[in-house]
């Protein structure tokens, strides 16, 4: 998948990933990194990494704290 192909509109979109559901949190950049991210809160809480913020900023909220992962496209 193309990074530009990402639109902010799928915030609130509902994904699969391993037979694992999450919903998209946020879609854009998190500096210092380069390209689109997409932030992801995981049904299963255990799944997640962190609560949505990175560096001190926080780029969204999960439900559950560490329920949140990240990653680029």
């Amino acid at each position: 998948m193309m990074l530009e192909a990402v639109p902010a509109a799928a915030v609130g979109r509902r994904v699969s990933c391993d037979g694992e559901r999450a919903t998209v949190r946020y879609v854009g950049p998190v500096p210092p990194t380069a390209g689109v991210w997409l932030g992801l809160e995981w049904d299963d809480p255990r799944r997640g990494k962190h609560d949505g913020s990175h560096d001190g900023v926080q780029y969204f909220r999960c439900r559950y704290g560490g329920a949140g992962t990240g990653s680029e496209p």
